[in-house]
């Protein structure tokens, strides 16, 4: 498992979401009941769930179109991604910084709290519908085990269904008299109740706050919400018979309750009807090609938990002068390399306006014991003013030890070992491709048999 940030989700999160808008009319005609909701549900999952699983992925040295095929495809994922870090995902920290994204993020969850609080005291004037015989009828036949109020607010403009542990559904006065219509309108609420629909609810204004940068995340939630009505309008026609007298009598009863002014609520969830809505239960029929498009949709879907990357494995060489003996040098990637003293200087010239040092920078003098003495330095690339540096250099200098010098330098990522080495002299190294997310430690282990003294400094960069 790996650790992903959320503007690197977001980015991921785009084809998912691209290609369910583009198969969602398909799947809401033809496929079984839960196919859209289901889809969107993963994808919501993906935008909050922050680590995914990671699948390297190896280049095959085989002969055979198939397998060239194979290195072609792992050569594009490769473009690809790195296409999204140094176009996409850098030019959105630069203008849109961490600290900025999150400055958007409080202000509308303000708004969103002062609108709960102005829809919750409209909601708070309801009163409670009492011993009326037809309420009290459809309650008892459709009982839950959490017990559930039919109220009248007339300062609605349409029925709303809200609460969790006590859920309640408010009506208006006028829908009293009509009692064909009234039960359709319960029904639908009912179901709403039942599925816990305003969870959804909840969840489409937390990602509208994480992603109000990103229009799809928007056009998700949009159709999110049109989906869950379309899901609930097919469940009430399924529970009194899926007839066409049905389909009719339910379609006028929403074209009755339309309204010009219709506004969804922040704390509830209700039967807006819209023209879509009817289109979609006059023509849907479960068709075995909406089904495998459905389940083909799913199987897609499902790899937004999977990061796939190209992946080289640690090479072992033999030290220089070494004959029985062979030392394993750890270098993921090629990731790792040493500088030379100029390549050093270079970073630090002043009128190199592309190099912004000093997102990491860690300076200390120490002495580690003899013998397996360590000193360990843990820092992280993340940037809230900009970018995150991609790039740290690793400067030791200054090494003595009157036993010789003799230590291992290890680099750790997410408690993986990416570099590991010994050495007998002072070094400078580069590590590239960091990512913000990850936890480096770089580790200096004593290997001779005296106390060695040294400098060190860790300096990133873009």
């Amino acid at each position: 498992m790996i650790r992903l940030n959320y503007l690197e989700i977001s980015m991921m999160s785009c084809f998912y979401i691209g290609l369910v808008l583009l198969v969602r009319k398909t799947l809401n005609n033809k496929s079984f009941k839960y196919a859209s909701i289901i889809l969107w549900g993963l994808i919501a999952l993906r935008l909050i769930f922050p680590y995914s699983i990671w699948v390297p992925l190896e280049k095959i040295n085989r002969e055979g179109a198939f397998y060239q095929d194979m290195n072609s495809l792992i050569d594009f994922m490769t473009g690809l991604d790195k296409f999204k870090r140094i176009y996409i995902m850098d030019n959105i920290d630069l203008f849109f910084p961490k600290i900025n994204r999150l400055i958007v993020i409080l202000l509308i969850g303000a708004y969103m709290v002062f609108r709960i609080i102005r829809a919750t005291r409209t909601i708070s004037h309801s009163s409670i519908i009492q011993d009326d015989e037809y309420i009290d009828e459809f309650l008892k036949e459709n009982k839950l085990k959490r017990k559930v109020q039919v109220l009248i607010n007339d300062g609605l403009k349409y029925p709303i269904t809200y609460g969790i542990i006590e859920p309640k559904i408010i009506i208006q006065s006028e829908l009293m008299e009509d009692r064909d219509m009234l039960k359709y309108i319960l029904t639908h609420e009912m179901i709403h109740i039942k599925k816990f629909d305003i969870l959804f609810n909840y969840l489409r204004y937390i990602l509208i706050c994480m992603y109000w940068y990103n229009p799809l995340v928007w056009a998700m939630v949009v159709c999110l919400d049109k989906d869950i009505e379309i899901l609930c309008d097919k469940l009430v026609i399924d529970k009194f018979g899926n007839s066409e007298e049905d389909k009719k009598n339910y379609c006028i009863t929403m074209f009755n309750l339309t309204n010009g002014d219709v506004r969804r609520s922040l704390v509830g969830v209700g039967l807006h009807p819209s023209l879509e809505r009817m289109i979609v239960l006059k023509n849907w029929k479960v068709k075995k090609s909406g089904a495998f498009l459905g389940i083909l949709m799913l199987c897609i879907v499902g790899t937004t938990f999977v990061s796939a990357a190209e992946h080289t494995l640690p090479v072992t060489t033999c030290i220089d002068g070494c004959e029985n003996e062979v030392e394993r040098v750890v270098n993921v990637d090629n990731r790792t390399r040493e500088i030379t003293d100029e390549e050093y200087d270079e970073l630090y010239r002043e009128d190199d306006h592309d190099i912004k040092i000093m997102k990491v920078d860690i300076s200390d003098s120490a002495t580690i014991d003899a013998l397996g003495g360590s000193e360990s330095y843990t820092f992280n690339m993340n940037s809230w003013t900009g970018p995150p540096h991609k790039k740290f250099v690793t400067n030791i200098e200054n090494t003595s030890s009157s036993g010789g010098i003799d230590f291992k330098l290890i680099i750790e990522e997410d408690g993986e070992i990416i570099y590991s080495k010994s050495y007998d002299k002072d070094i400078r190294i580069v590590t590239n491709n960091a990512k913000e997310n990850r936890e480096y430690i770089v580790t200096i282990v004593n290997t001779s048999n005296k106390a060695l003294s040294y400098d060190i400094s860790i300096v990133s960069y873009r």
